[in-house]
């Protein structure tokens, strides 16, 4: 029993004495690129005290907008509606001390997205000032594939790996090996884009319809991805 457990010991520490020394870089894959599309988000509330009616209302004001899009050359596919919601709306009152039911509110998400040009940016401006009131929206920039700048992200990273494992090697005195593995886990490149807050009313629609939309110079939107790489060390 004791010849055994030696022998056991013995192999584990032989196997320890030549375990593969391995050296792991994280490198990162950076661009620049200018947006090419226009994402335009506003909700839209609508208030009744009949539930039929409220739902009625609210979707005329999309029809609306709807058709105001179309007027100035748009597809309508190009307006998405999303989060429906419709639910009843309270108010308390001090006289009997206890909340009244007021109405409903029923409510819409609009996203808007068209290529990124000035002239289009001035026709939705046109489109939703004349179809609304009251309304405040955001409106930011950014990219409509960012998948297709993947695969120069990928190799960018790559190559920022083995830069960085090349000059780690030589400072530690050591050489690179082969590479024994590669991490990475395959998503799209997140996009962030920073929104333009527009807002009017009644009073002000007419002054802002012949203002137009705000000159649009967005700055380039930074796009990063990452691999890990493991090599041996010798």
């Amino acid at each position: 029993m004791k010849k055994i457990a030696f022998s056991l010991i013995l192999a584990f520490v032989s196997s320890w004495g030549f375990a593969q020394k391995t050296l792991v870089i994280t490198g990162r894959g950076l661009e620049k690129i200018a947006p090419d599309q226009v994402n335009i988000s506003l909700n839209l509330d609508q208030r009744n005290p009949d539930y039929l009616q409220c739902v009625k209302d609210l979707n005329n004001r999309i029809e609306q907008l709807t058709k105001a899009f179309e007027a100035k050359g748009f597809n309508p596919k190009t307006i998405k509606t999303s989060n429906y919601n419709i639910r009843q709306e309270s108010r308390y009152n001090n006289k009997i001390n206890r909340s009244e039911f007021v109405g409903y509110i029923a409510s819409y998400r609009i996203n808007i997205k068209f290529p990124f040009k000035q002239k289009l940016i001035d026709k939705a401006f046109s489109a939703i000032v004349s179809s609304l009131t009251q309304v405040s929206f955001n409106m930011g920039y950014t990219i409509a594939e960012p998948e297709k700048v993947k695969g120069r992200l990928i190799a960018k990273a790559v190559a920022d790996a083995r830069k960085k494992a090349n000059i780690l090697a030589k400072a530690s005195g050591v050489e690179l090996g082969e590479v024994v593995s590669i991490d990475y886990s395959e998503k799209t490149p997140g996009i962030y884009p920073e929104p333009y807050r527009v807002s009017f009313k009644d009073n002000a629609r007419l002054q802002m319809d012949a203002m137009g939309a705000p000159e649009a110079n967005p700055e380039d939107i930074q796009l990063t991805d990452q691999v890990t790489i493991t090599w041996t060390i010798k």
